[in-house]
């Protein structure tokens, strides 16, 4: 009898795991579908996309923060305040999402690159729990760093 309830103990954890491991899957497939939408300037889908989002989730605020049309400088302290320090990578890539939607390209590579060094600290089971973004700050970072030395070379 105790061996069957060891076994169907640790059944139960491994579905919990699974199941964890896919809703960061979602939350961090819609974050990104949301990105997308919000860069293509599609307010309709974002505003579809984030009811399903986690009321209270980074993704969440972020999506809320990038949507709101007051300036940068009014809405970024609140922002800052929602989004814990130990995801101030995360932090540094929204904010280079809503400089290279508005052409600060500049910024937005800083951005990324403040997001890349914030990101290269992260615990084993953060970078698990968030390896689509992570993917996606990576190759927006090569992207930008691309452009900055396309635009170097054109200078010479």
């Amino acid at each position: 009898m105790k061996k069957s309830q060891q076994q169907t103990e640790y059944v139960a954890a491994q579905q919990a795991q699974t199941a964890a491991r896919n809703l960061a899957l979602s939350r961090q497939m819609l974050f990104l579908y949301c990105l997308d939408a919000w860069q293509k300037d599609q307010p309709t889908r974002v505003a579809q996309i984030l009811q399903g989002l986690t009321p209270g989730s980074k993704e969440r605020t972020a999506v809320i923060f990038l949507m709101n049309p007051v300036s940068l400088d009014e809405k970024l302290e609140g922002f800052s305040e929602q989004i814990p320090s130990v995801q101030d990578w995360f932090k540094h890539m929204v904010l280079g999402e809503y400089y290279l939607k508005n052409g600060q390209n500049d910024k937005a590579l800083e951005a990324y690159q403040q997001s890349y060094r914030c990101a290269s600290g992260l615990p084993k089971e953060q970078v698990q729990d968030n390896a689509m973004q992570l993917s996606h700050l990576k190759d927006r970072l090569a992207e930008l760093q691309s452009e900055a030395q396309e635009t170097k070379n054109m200078v010479k």
